[in-house]
């Protein structure tokens, strides 16, 4: 059943891509035609307007911005990107001539709206000056040439050219005004340049070549639309033959389980037998992971043990002694003194409370934590809880164990597996300074901005630079054998990345220094 379901699920897929790639398909076309006729309808507007505007005094050219911005559009591809995707060379090669025609037909409209501007204001000088005409005997002449020249603007014809020609070079010098004859050769020569203009604008070839594209990109309409088509028939062969092969294996999967099911009918049991034996085989090897971790942490304990047990043994002994004396006391005196047996038993009380810290601090640190939610815990108890482990095996050797913080941080973190890397960064750190005359270790707290800072420095003279790299490693270590599993760092680290933090070795220093850097909270 779940095979006819993944079938007609995916059958159901490729229908809807087939119908939906058919839609948007249509929608893009259809997109593309409307372009192109607003394109063409554009271009035929440039030329009906510089038609109704070669006789017109005018400055209005409103109605040429909205075609001219159309085309641009079209050229720069801001608006029809997708024109030239997947587009014949030939397509290419006429969307680019009909830009450049387009170019070409824009900077002559620019110069017939400067042409026209000039051509304007001479027209309007001649009326200006005809109206204002008075009763010198220049009059005639002037009215003359004025006459002639409105003829020509009205209708250029080569006869009113050279009547308006021959008029200018029959004027005598000082029967007409030098800007009334500047005007009429400024008509002269703009009204012959703004036919020209006219001319050359509305005979481009750019409404050929907008049939042309029209034609290429149907032409690969066409194509595409074939091309199209066809993979759509491929899908749906190809969802019809998935189809009859999911009923056709179906049909032979029953069967199967069918003749199957007599001799397969311990199968689930046996799966189920198979499976809890590899999940048993999964959490052995956590467990043997989580053991190896422990190991390292009782190993590290191990190297405590003879000073915690001195450290143990000390106040036992105290209260042993206190305990004896108050014993004889009872039996020797008939009167008591109150007071000193209250003092007696404050003593046995602090002592069995330092004790208890002992132990409780053993506890904690040999307990697996691992599975523990983590907590908001002070370094300074961490670092103070780790020292009380090991403070009675360094004081014995000789050791000197400093602590030095300017101000308490605190970590949200698991607070065993800290101690447990501190532990193991002092332990090493004993190792290194035993046999040495000067024989110090020092942690230090540092607060950073945005980081919690904390190096373990002791008076060993450093790592050699070619153990630098192995000594992180699983199982290297440079201990005597049976002294070191070689553990230590490697699970440090592991310890350390898991709570966001980072460790190093700092070569700048002249002693040997671990520096461990965590989040800032």
């Amino acid at each position: 059943m779940l095979t006819i379901g993944i079938g007609l699920a995916g059958c159901g897929a490729l229908a809807f891509l087939y119908f939906r790639s058919q839609s948007d398909f249509n929608q893009d076309h259809q997109q593309t035609m409307r372009q192109f006729a607003t394109i063409q309808l554009s271009d035929n507007t440039i030329d009906k307007e510089i038609l109704s505007l070669q006789y017109l005094l005018t400055q209005n050219y409103e109605d040429l911005e909205e075609p001219i911005r159309q085309i641009k559009s079209f050229c720069d591809l801001t608006v029809m990107q997708y024109f030239i995707n997947s587009r014949s060379m030939a397509y290419d090669v006429g969307f680019e001539s009909f830009c450049q025609l387009e170019t070409i037909k824009f900077e002559s409209v620019k110069a017939f709206q400067a042409m026209n501007t000039e051509y304007r204001n001479a027209i309007l000088f001649l009326q200006a000056r005809l109206a204002s005409l008075g009763s010198r005997p220049s009059i005639k002449a002037t009215e003359d040439l004025i006459q002639n020249a409105f003829v020509f603007a009205l209708k250029p014809q080569p006869s009113a050219q050279f009547e308006l020609v021959e008029n200018l070079k029959n004027v005598k010098k000082g029967t007409v005004d030098e800007d009334v004859v500047q005007n009429v050769k400024a008509i002269l020569k703009t009204r012959l340049s703004l036919n020209d203009l006219t001319e050359k604008i509305v005979n481009t070839k750019t409404k050929n070549l907008i049939n042309d594209l029209r034609d290429f990109y149907f032409a690969d309409y066409t194509k595409d639309q074939l091309l199209a088509s066809r993979y759509r028939n491929f899908l749906f062969g190809v969802s019809l033959c998935l189809f009859l092969f999911v009923i056709y294996n179906t049909f032979l999967l029953i069967q199967a389980g069918k003749k199957l099911q007599g001799a397969n009918n311990n199968l689930e049991e046996r799966v189920r037998i198979r499976t809890a034996e590899l999940i048993e085989s999964q959490d052995k090897i956590l467990e043997q992971q989580q053991a190896l971790i422990n190991s390292s942490k009782m190993s590290a304990l191990g190297e405590m043990a003879a000073g915690v047990a001195h450290e143990i043994n000390t106040p036992l002994s105290t209260i042993q002694m206190r305990t004896t004396q108050m014993i004889e006391v009872l039996q020797d005196s008939a009167e008591v003194d109150k007071q000193a047996f209250i003092k007696s038993l404050e003593k046995i009380d602090l002592t069995t409370i330092r004790i208890a810290k002992i132990i409780k601090g053993l506890l904690t640190f040999s307990r697996d934590g691992q599975k523990d939610d983590q907590e908001l815990v002070s370094i300074e108890k961490i670092v103070d809880e780790t020292f009380d482990l090991c403070k009675e095996r360094f004081k014995n050797s000789d050791v000197q164990l400093n602590f030095i913080k300017d101000n308490d941080a605190f970590l949200l973190c698991h607070p065993t597996a800290i101690s447990q890397v501190l532990l193991n960064f002092l332990n090493n750190s004993f190792d290194a300074v035993q046999d040495l005359e000067n024989k110090w270790i020092r942690v230090q707290l540092e607060l950073l901005e945005k980081h919690v800072v904390i190096s373990i420095t002791d008076s060993g003279h450093g790592i050699p630079f070619e153990i630098q790299e192995k000594i992180q490693q699983p199982f290297f270590t440079t201990k005597e054998v049976g002294k070191g599993t070689g553990l230590g760092l490697s699970i440090s680290r592991g310890i350390i990345a898991s709570h966001g933090g980072a460790m190093g070795l700092d070569n700048s220093s002249p002693y040997t220094r671990f520096v461990i850097t965590f989040p800032r909270i």
